[in-house]
């Protein structure tokens, strides 16, 4: 399991290949924050970037869009 110490809300993951491994990215959020929870949280709006143990990517589900 990965954390993003001081930093609860995640945002946006994101599978990446980088020299021939594969790593977990996330973003987290300060967007809708109040103030004091952002003073507890001051890695809020900062990047992780986690190693993973793969050397492929795995299968991402694809949903089709309907037409607009």
């Amino acid at each position: 399991m990965r954390r993003t110490e001081r930093s609860p809300q995640v945002t946006c993951p994101q599978w990446l290949r980088v020299e021939g491994r594969t790593a977990l990215v996330l973003t987290t959020a300060v967007e809708h924050m109040p103030p004091e929870r952002l003073e507890r949280c001051p890695n809020a709006g900062a990047l992780f970037i986690a190693d993973t143990p793969w050397l492929e990517l795995p299968d991402a589900p694809r949903f089709p869009l309907p037409h607009v």
